[in-house]
């Protein structure tokens, strides 16, 4: 078994390459795609730049909510008791 899956800096340098030719790809069909049709270049970035940031929220929200309480959910934090902060604990009861 391999361990060391892209230890070597060939394996490095093509995954490299493929993601600077996807990227490239993807701004030559941006560029051919606002060319074609303009008026719907902003509502079509607005719409990706909308589901970018809300992943990357999520994902920051996950993080944040594991360093505050050492778990990944308000709810699982109130099952394991006194090992939880007290802001954690207070969070988990209903609204």
């Amino acid at each position: 078994m391999n361990t060391h899956a892209l230890s070597d800096t060939a394996d490095i340098e093509r995954l490299q390459q493929r993601g600077l030719l996807v990227g490239v790809a993807g701004l030559v069909i941006g560029a051919i795609g606002a060319l074609l049709q303009p008026d719907q270049l902003l509502p079509s970035w607005l719409i990706g730049f909308t589901f970018c940031l809300g992943l990357s929220m999520g994902c920051l929200t996950l993080l944040l909510m594991r360093a505050a309480n050492g778990a990944w959910s308000p709810a699982a934090c109130s099952r394991r008791g006194a090992g939880c902060s007290p802001t954690a604990r207070c969070s988990s009861f209903p609204s």
